[in-house]
């Protein structure tokens, strides 16, 4: 019998705490129907999961499963699949008539397809209320096409979590399309809580922009005759900064804008504060937690939204019976390119008069209802079952290679700004001064006039993100998830099993992997576009992220499938699925149909070939025709130089393959995947003649006083060489590497110029330095990098 499934629940976790991960099992241990698993923790303390399937039959074997569970504590569990139809019939799903009722017992919610209709209207034993989306579109008030209705689709249903998607077509007062809708209602057993997805989206043709001043999730309540309060926390209250909950009868907005950095109210009266302030006092006492309620004689309702600050600008709004979550506040309006869309989670919590109306307490209740990234599979777990190579990777233990593990930490430190477009993006310093400085486009204004120069841009974290001055004259050009962040991100977090950095100096890991991936799927990802060179792509690195063209070397799915497998965020799955296709399509249509040994080829078969090892057959042929194609290249006939690298003309295209290998690194990576995947003893031996062909370029370009390099990835080349070969020369190319880049005479912590934190050098230097001093660990050869104290000690008490 295989040894069952691991997870790892975060300690922070409360008892009663709603969990959602993906988990990897054997294919042949899931069976067919699966809907219910039992997670059991420390002390036989045993509870039921619902069980959702999220991928085919892999061909490595093995298939993920999200479970949705109530944690009773932290710490690791066992995971056991059980037979279909275990759950107990006592316990219906939650979402019921084909997703117009959700009930969990303490909220019914009734869903409406009919657009003359609130979409949502939401009863508790506190109170009730209604929920609508309103926008205002180049300067046009937007409703529901009356015509088109709502549609409604359960993407999750089970006994302890739901959730229902309604989409619906906005038009404008004269009846043309405008912006779309997506409105997701996510309930859970036994909590009187709701999260809300709410998320517009520009796909309206022949139009190439819009200015949205306003988008509104509108909520109006019913709690009781009387007086109501609008509730929130002031957390510097006097000279002391002592926490007070502020009551406040009149209307009350709490925004996150550019002007501070934290949440604050719009009015300094609205805090009802009369005590006296020292001047040093006046930035910090506007400030309020991300929070409003809205309290009633029979009921209160408390409305929360992630990454308020974060992605600014943001307000709740409340005046008499309504509180609003208002995404784009009154006199903020932002441009809003065709084909973006973004998604804001929103967090309701409710109570009923008599019940538990603290504020803290609602407050702490609506956080809970956003469960994901609360638990992750056990890293050894994901190493046994080799999920996403991890058996290949740095192992990670206490105490354990503390000099490599810090290091590939230190990569995953972005320094990203926040706003609705920027947030999980960088700007990347190195293509500004190469694109920005040199053309036009790029160019803000001549002189530093405030009408022409760009808004402030803030750190997801707080503070500017970059000087003022160099922000008026250029923009910036950013970096849109090259070298493949995600997957940076994910691995990081896979292979520690933890979800913060290890720094603790800035946002968590997860969260940095979440925006990164939201910032791919609604920024970078274009949903719809006139142009159908950019119609469901994404564009790369530009003005405004993604205003350039549409090729293969800038298309990454790596991260986003491994993303969708750790959450079951099924906007991950779709929008990599969708990058498959058009990959294919950008293979055979123009020029691009005429393939070249270069890296728009390579890139693209590693996009593939990791949708065909996460069991989506469909992009098989496509993957086995490129790779068959790279194998029957005639590489000794080149002597031109490398498209799109910076290559040498007249050096041989393994010798370019090595000076160049920012580019064809992942060529390679990919042609080791696609060999495991189809088991071609034939195509193995072409591929190890490839590895040694690049061994030896290595060594020629020391002998040309040209040592490689980390941040060029050779590393990636020479774990996959030793791994297939067992020659150890092989590693010995990489140490040079390494000792290179760690030569203090030589900082090259921070390749090609760029500060800390940017997605691009970071991206490029964990990709392959994880898989390299995985090599090394696995052949004993790494522990001469540790630190020399370390060493000592280990060498002087061994125990």
């Amino acid at each position: 019998m295989s040894k069952p499934s691991a997870i790892r629940v975060r300690n922070t976790v409360a008892p009663g705490t709603p969990v959602v991960t993906g988990c990897p099992f054997p294919a042949d241990t899931v069976p067919e129907g699966v809907d219910t698993a039992e997670i059991r923790f420390g002390g036989g303390v045993t509870v039921l999961a619902q069980a959702t399937v999220l991928t085919p039959a892999m061909p490595g074997g093995m298939r993920w499963v999200e479970l949705s569970f109530i944690a009773p504590s932290g710490g690791e569990a066992q995971v056991r699949l059980l037979p279909a139809g275990t759950n107990d019939a006592k316990q219906p799903p939650l979402a019921a008539s084909g997703g117009r009722i959700l009930d969990n017992g303490l909220l019914h919610l009734e869903l409406n397809p009919d657009t003359a209709q609130a979409p949502a209207r939401i009863v508790w034993p506190g109170g009730e209320g209604v929920l609508k989306a309103e926008w205002t579109v180049d300067g046009r008030t937007v409703t529901d096409a009356p015509a088109a209705g709502r549609v409604l689709r359960i993407t999750r249903n089970g006994p302890l979590r739901c959730r229902v998607e309604m989409t619906g077509q906005g038009v404008d007062e004269t009846g043309v399309p405008s912006l779309r809708y997506r409105l997701t209602f996510e309930l859970w057993r036994d909590l009187p809580a709701l999260r809300v997805d709410f998320m517009p989206s520009h796909e309206m043709p022949g139009v190439s922009e819009v200015t949205v001043s306003r988008a509104v999730l509108t909520g109006e309540w019913s709690l009781g005759k009387g007086v109501t309060e609008r509730v929130f926390l002031q957390p510097c209250h006097t000279a002391e900064y002592q926490p007070r909950i502020v009551r406040n009868p009149a209307p009350v907005t709490i925004i996150a804008d550019d002007t501070i950095g934290a949440p604050h109210v719009s009015d300094f009266g609205m805090l009802l504060d009369d005590s006296r302030y020292p001047d040093y006092c006046l930035a910090a006492v506007a400030n309020v937690h991300p929070w409003l309620q809205l309290h009633g004689t029979t009921g209160a309702v408390c409305v929360a939204c992630k990454d308020f600050t974060e992605s600014r600008p943001n307000a709740f709004y409340s005046a008499q019976n309504r509180l609003d979550y208002q995404m784009i506040p009154d006199g903020h309006a932002i441009a809003w390119p065709q084909g973006r869309r973004r998604e804001q989670n929103l967090l309701l919590s409710f109570a009923a008069a008599g019940g538990d109306r603290d504020p803290g307490t609602l407050a702490r209740l609506a956080q809970t209802v956003y469960a994901s990234g609360l638990a992750a599979p056990a890293p050894e777990t994901l190493t046994r079952l080799c999920c996403f190579d991890l058996d290949r990777m740095l192992p990670f233990g206490a105490g354990e290679n503390v000099r490599m593990n810090l290091l590939l930490d230190s990569y995953c430190h972005l320094v990203t700004p926040a706003g609705k477009w920027d947030l999980g993006d960088t700007p990347n310093w190195h293509y500004t001064l190469g694109y920005g400085a040199g053309q036009p486009e790029y160019l803000v204004a001549n002189n530093p006039d405030p009408d022409t120069m760009p808004p402030k841009r803030f750190r997801a974290s707080g503070g500017l993100l970059f000087p003022d001055a160099i922000a008026g004259f250029v923009e910036p050009v950013w970096t849109n998830n090259e070298y493949d962040m995600i997957h940076a991100l994910a691995l990081e977090s896979m292979r520690t099993g933890k979800t913060a950095s290890a720094q603790n100096d800035g946002p968590a890991l997860f969260d940095l992997l979440r925006w990164t991936v939201r910032h791919n799927i609604e920024v970078d990802f274009i949903a719809y576009s006139d142009d159908p060179r950019h119609h469901r792509g994404t564009p790369f690195h530009s003005r405004f992220h993604n205003s350039k063209g549409c090729i293969t070397s800038h298309i990454w799915t790596q991260g986003l499938l491994e993303y969708y497998c750790l959450t079951g965020d099924d906007d991950a799955r779709d929008t990599a699925l969708a990058l498959g296709d058009k990959i294919i399509e950008i293979n055979h249509n123009g020029v691009t149909a005429s393939w070249k040994f270069d890296r728009e080829i390579g890139w693209a078969l590693l996009a593939l070939v990791c949708l065909v090892e996460n069991g989506y057959e469909r992009f098989r042929a496509e993957s086995d025709a490129i790779a068959a194609f790279l194998r029957n290249y005639d590489r000794r006939k080149f002597d031109q130089r490398v498209k799109l690298s910076g290559g040498t003309a007249g050096r041989s295209l393994a010798r370019q393959m090595i000076d160049c290998g920012f580019g064809y690194v992942s060529m390679v990576e990919a042609l080791d995947k696609q060999q495991r995947l189809n088991g071609d003893p034939e195509f193995g031996v072409w591929l190890e003649e490839l590895l040694r062909e690049l061994k030896t370029e290595c060594w020629n370009k020391v002998d040309d006083n040209e040592l490689p390099t980390v941040h060029n990835m050779i590393g990636m080349v020479m774990a996959i060489g030793y791994e297939r070969l067992d020659d150890p020369d092989f590693l010995t190319v990489g140490e040079l590497a390494l000792e290179y880049y760690l030569d203090p005479a030589f900082p090259h912590k921070h390749p090609l110029g760029g500060e800390n934190g940017e997605s691009k050098p970071s991206a490029m230097s964990h990709r392959a330095l994880c898989r390299f001093c995985g090599a090394m660990a696995h052949s004993n050869r790494l522990q001469r990098f540790e630190y020399p104290t370390l060493q000592n000690r280990k060498r002087n008490f061994p125990s």
